[in-house]
């Protein structure tokens, strides 16, 4: 049936839409029906969602996780009260920020003119992730849309708790480290240099200076010749590793040597078990076939490794091998040795879905002690080189002005 985008007066308000129809009259007569008045309207090309591609790219960043976290959990308030869907979607977005509200809006008109809620999110919700999309198609076929958004908004709750535990991690050593190398910087370019003056002025009255203050000279010279090259080696390995990643096959090698790093690789590897684990878990709780469900968690693995573990997964799997051994046969049997076990054992007794989600509380438990045990290290070792930089310092300045004093008398 052709699809209508139409402009209307209701109320004294100005608004726009879709309609399905048969034809254009028909779909006037529809909207006159409502009370409204037809300001213009024509059908859709192919393929036209009446939206703005530059509004739908920029969509996914003016809806953030919390707010689309907690329209999910409205959403399932109201549909679990048996608030039919149409409704249920209008009063969540009436309580939305502008641009998720009109997403809601945009949806709510795809799904009247009988499209399904999960391709609809698909169209007008760029936002929203494939595994939320799974969990609400697989509520679509069984009844159990107020369930599916309730799993949907849990995972995106504790997916958002790990970011923030992993950005509390290492946003303070990062402060520290460039707060440390400011200091470095204007001691180099400001301080030093004019100790330098004094010193050099001594040194025909003392001779030879001491070793810890031509060494301090050396530095100094050094930073001042080739500082900017210095500042330039991390922004280029930053590009780098950027440009890298963008690649399947450049980014598998630099997510697999990320995941080995002393002191953070551990990290990396808690964040990533704990997500492959409770999405899968979810999923499999949900009633989602195995290849399907395998397929959604390589999708939204952030780690290009972990996501080829699961497509080489999801492969024997379809050849007819089962979880447990296809999982065996990948480099995850080394990476999440607890959920080896699990999987091995719930598959003969069954439960995989609450095994995997006891292995996913596990790594979370583990990553938040990972990331205290980060901030404990990093803040005494950074005190200790912006302190060890300071001391070298005024030790070299003082043992010169000590030989200058000697020579003197």
């Amino acid at each position: 049936m052709p699809v209508f985008h139409y402009t209307i007066l209701k109320n004294g308000a100005r608004k726009t839409g879709r309609l399905a129809a048969a034809s254009s009259t028909e779909a006037a007569q529809q909207l006159r029906t409502d009370g409204a008045t037809v300001l213009n309207i024509r059908e859709a090309a192919p393929g036209d969602t009446g939206e703005n591609a530059l509004i739908r790219h920029l969509g996914k960043y003016l809806v953030s996780s919390a707010e689309l976290e907690l329209s999910f959990r409205q959403l399932a308030s109201v549909l679990a009260g048996d608030v039919p869907i149409l409704l249920g979607i209008t009063t969540v977005g009436e309580q939305c920020s502008p641009a998720l509200r009109n997403a809601y809006a945009r949806i709510h008109d795809r799904v009247r003119e009988g499209c399904a809620l999960s391709v609809a999110l698909q169209e007008h919700a760029p936002f929203v992730n494939r595994v939320s999309i799974g969990l609400v198609q697989v509520g679509e076929s069984n009844g159990t849309l107020d369930r599916m958004f309730a799993y949907a908004s849990e995972l995106m709750e504790k997916a958002r708790r790990l970011r923030g535990d992993l950005l509390q991690a290492f946003s303070y050593p990062a402060f520290v480290v460039v707060a440390g190398m400011g200091v470095a910087w204007f001691m180099a370019t400001k301080v030093i240099p004019k100790v330098m003056v004094f010193i050099q002025g001594r040194q025909g009255q003392s001779g030879r200076l001491p070793p810890i203050t031509q060494a301090l000279l050396d530095v100094t010279a050094f930073v001042q010749n080739y500082g900017l090259y210095i500042l330039a080696v991390p922004v280029l390995l930053t590009i780098i590793y950027v440009l890298a990643r963008r690649q399947r096959s450049s980014g598998e090698a630099v997510d697999a040597w990320a995941l080995h790093i002393p002191l953070l690789g551990g990290t990396f590897r808690a964040h990533a078990n704990t997500m492959w684990c409770r999405t899968l878990g979810a999923l499999l709780g949900s009633g989602v076939g195995i290849i399907t469900a395998l397929e959604l968690v390589e999708n939204t693995m952030g780690n290009w490794h972990y996501a080829a573990q699961f497509r080489k997964m999801r492969q024997q799997v379809r050849e007819g091998r089962s979880l447990s051994v296809a999982f065996e046969q990948t480099a995850l049997a080394k990476l999440c040795p607890m959920a080896r076990a699990m999987i091995a054992v719930s598959e003969q007794s069954g439960g995989l879905d609450s095994s995997l989600m006891q292995v996913a509380d596990y790594y979370e438990d583990l990553l938040q002690r990972r990331v205290k045990l980060l901030s404990r290290l990093v803040e005494p070792v950074m005190y200790a080189i912006v302190g060890g930089m300071v001391g070298f310092v005024y030790f070299a300045f003082f043992m010169a002005m000590m030989a200058a004093n000697r020579a003197a008398n």
